[in-house]
């Protein structure tokens, strides 16, 4: 072979490798996006009464320890969400077949300020106390407090917040960790759980000085 002939066969071969990569890239993407797709993501399996009423325990829970003297109004509800995987298999933006996760909110009216921040302090140090990670700001007329427990999927959350614009308003809420519901329908990813009843209100706990 010519010292030319070869040139271009070293040529050729080095071409070969730059198309092969990139597709042997792309192909082994697709394959451990396929696996992790097929793999179901680590959730409990919880019945969606049950954490809806531990997802409510946690939120009565805080409220006594706010020391508000009265129940907040019709705003309280239980709302749900959907459940999205972890990993590469992220990027299909489909949720996790039969996964939820619940959040109970409320809020409260006519809130003065100075009750306000006597309210977060007292829950902030409740919260820490029992190993929440709290962060809280403030800002002109805003209040935040956020607390999280756990990590990843598992974790759940309880956040407080007070504005001082219409007579000052203080809202709350906690929130579940994903977990499968038995019961969805295996042909919907996007079907809501069922809750069944209402749950009660909120109500308030012992006078605080």
């Amino acid at each position: 072979m010519t010292k030319q002939g070869g040139t271009a066969a070293a040529l050729g071969a080095g071409c070969l490798v730059l198309i092969a990569v990139p597709v042997l890239f792309v192909v082994g993407f697709i394959v451990v996006v396929n696996v992790q797709s097929n793999t179901p993501e680590d959730y409990p399996t919880v019945a969606p009464d049950t954490m809806a009423k531990r997802v409510h325990g946690r939120a009565q829970q805080a409220y006594e320890v706010l020391g508000f003297d009265r129940a907040p109004g019709r705003d309280a509800r239980m709302d749900s969400s959907y459940c999205y995987p972890d990993g590469l298999e992220s990027i299909n933006d489909k949720p996790q077949q039969g996964a939820y996760s619940l959040s109970y909110e409320w809020a409260l009216d006519k809130v003065p300020e100075d009750q306000a921040v006597a309210a977060l302090r007292r829950v902030e140090r409740k919260l820490e106390k029992d190993g929440w990670k709290v962060e809280s700001s403030h800002s002109g007329g805003f209040r935040d407090l956020y607390a999280r427990r756990g990590t990843g999927d598992a974790e759940e959350r309880q956040s407080f917040h007070w504005k001082a614009s219409g007579g000052g308003r203080f809202d709350g809420g906690s929130s579940g960790p994903c977990a499968y519901d038995r019961d969805a329908p295996e042909s919907d990813a996007y079907a809501k759980p069922q809750v069944d009843g209402p749950l009660p209100g909120m109500t308030p706990g012992p006078a605080m000085p």
